[in-house]
Formats: C-alpha cells, structure tokens, sequence
C-alpha cells in the first residue's frame, strides 16, 4: 500500500493501476536510487534506506535486483488475480463449471506435474466467488493446463478466455529457459494486450 511500492521504477501506487506498460522515464537507476537515498524520506521516494548489498563489490542498485517470478509478480500475484477472474465468469456463465472443472482436474494423470496438482477450486458461498489457495507451483500447473480441462466448454470470441490465453502464453514465456531476442517484443506486446483487456473487464 505504499505510495512508491515498485523496486524497479518510481511509478506512484495510482499510476500503477492504470499503466499497461512499462514506462522507461520512470525506471529506478543507479544514479536516482542514490538521491533517493539520501532525500531519506520513504513516503516521497519509497527507498527506505541504502541496501546492505552494496556492500558487495559487485553489487550496484537497482541494476543488480532480480524478482521472484512465484511469489513477487507472476504465479501468486498476476496469475492469482486473473484466473479469479476468469473462473468467475465461467461460473456465472455456467453454474456447473466449477463442479466440473474440479472433477477433471481430479481426473486427470498428471505426469511428471503430479507433485504440483492444483487442489478444487472452492467457491465462497456467500459472494460466490472462486478462492485460489495454491502455491507457486500448483498455480503454474493450474494455468498451464486450464485449457486442457475447460477449452471444449467455451464460446467462440469470449474475452475472459482470450484474457486467460494471454496470461497462458506470458507464464510459458516467462517459463522457458532460452528465448530469441526478438521474443521480448512479443512479450512486451502480450504483457500491454493483457493488462488492457484485464482492466476492461
């Protein structure tokens, strides 16, 4: 809930709802990491204090910080919010599709993903909204093979599925050990197209 929460720009929370990409003017460097530090204000800045990493020689801030893709951003965060989403139109569409997805996904031979079987969907019985309570890995498998489970049950042209589809092909991207180049440009492109269409529905 902080006014500055991002460790790689300098987006205010209220910009940060609406941005759909990123912004290169508003990206942390090392240089205004520095000045942030000294203003040593964290309600202007959001930089509480100068990381102990900088200790290291070679260490430099921000250039050297990386994201945990499971529990800072994809899986546990943009992967949670979407397919709740996604389910709860589904559901509203048609008030057997969580029964039904529940009991494929119960069905289905995992293979080499059955440590990390997503549990049942469970609806809340008083807003009938889906709870997603998986871990990073049970959430990957869950988008990973959504398609599989639901894909015969969906209407041609709906755009919760082309949201979810979206989110299918960034998580398999962002999943793959080695990628052209040229795969960022098509990344940056379906990372704009979701967040639109997201914030559309």
């Amino acid at each position: 809930m902080a006014n500055y929460p991002c460790r790689m720009c300098k987006a205010p929370q209220d910009q940060i709802a609406i941005m759909l990409e990123e912004v290169a003017a508003l990206m942390r460097t090392p240089v205004n990491y520095e000045e942030d530090v000294l203003v040593n204000n964290m309600t202007l800045t959001g930089v509480k204090e100068k990381s102990i990493f900088t200790a290291l020689p070679a260490f430099e801030m921000p250039s050297d910080v990386s994201v945990d893709i499971f529990h800072d951003d994809l899986h546990e965060g943009v992967c949670r919010y979407t397919m709740c989403a996604v389910l709860k139109h589904f559901h509203e569409e048609n008030r057997n599709f969580i029964e039904l997805l529940n009991l494929r996904m119960y069905m289905f031979e995992y293979g080499i993903d059955a440590d990390n079987k997503p549990p049942s969907i469970i609806l809340d019985r008083e807003s009938k909204k889906p709870k997603l309570k998986m871990t990073g890995a049970e959430m990957f498998t869950f988008v990973k093979l959504f398609g599989v489970f639901v894909g015969d049950l969906v209407e041609e042209n709906d755009d919760y599925w082309e949201l979810f589809l979206l989110l299918h092909d960034i998580l398999m991207m962002v999943s793959c050990k080695e990628l052209p180049k040229s795969a960022c440009l098509v990344l940056a492109v379906k990372v704009k197209e979701h967040n639109y269409l997201y914030r559309k529905l």
